[in-house]
């Protein structure tokens, strides 16, 4: 397979990432923490957390490997992408520790609070740069401009600065 129809098919699933990212952040911002256990909450907290990470990683790094596809891969240089965000990057090696191992060091998660909202601001901002400088030959159609219309439904509505699980 061609490098430009692999970025191609890689665009299919950008969408999917920003749908449930910035759904499952919708659902955080109406569905108020309860005290005791919320295993809904949590799975969804979980869940928003894994597409951050995942959002963060795509647009702050090359790829590890030589088969991975980030926004760098899009462009002919860097200067664009990776994008070098203080926050992002925080978040980016907090959550790939945390995400996906059981890790000694961090507070228990229901112990912690996620800057989530913030977060959110910065992905929307660079997606919205993302689709606005890549060539459309590089994405599969209809992906940019599904994507840069879902971008815009989704204003960060800050109500709370940061969110965190039910224990």
């Amino acid at each position: 397979m061609e490098e430009v129809d692999k970025l191609k098919q890689v665009s299919r699933y950008l969408i999917y990432y920003i749908r449930m990212y910035f759904e499952t952040l919708d659902w955080l911002n109406n569905n108020s923490r309860i005290e005791g256990w919320d295993l809904t909450r949590n799975a969804i907290l979980d869940a928003h957390l894994q597409y951050s990470r995942n959002l963060i990683e795509f647009l702050t790094e090359k790829g590890n490997h030589d088969d991975d596809i980030s926004a760098y891969s899009y462009f002919e240089n860097a200067e664009l992408f990776p994008v070098q965000c203080p926050l992002l990057n925080k978040y980016r090696k907090k959550l790939s520790k945390q995400i996906a191992h059981v890790v000694h060091g961090f507070p228990i998660k229901s112990e912690q609070k996620f800057e989530i909202y913030k977060i959110a601001e910065d992905l929307r901002q660079l997606l919205v740069c993302f689709f606005m400088n890549v060539q459309d030959v590089k994405i599969f159609p209809g992906i940019k401009q599904e994507s840069l219309e879902r971008l815009q439904l989704y204003q960060i509505n800050i109500a709370n600065d940061d969110i965190s699980p039910s224990t």
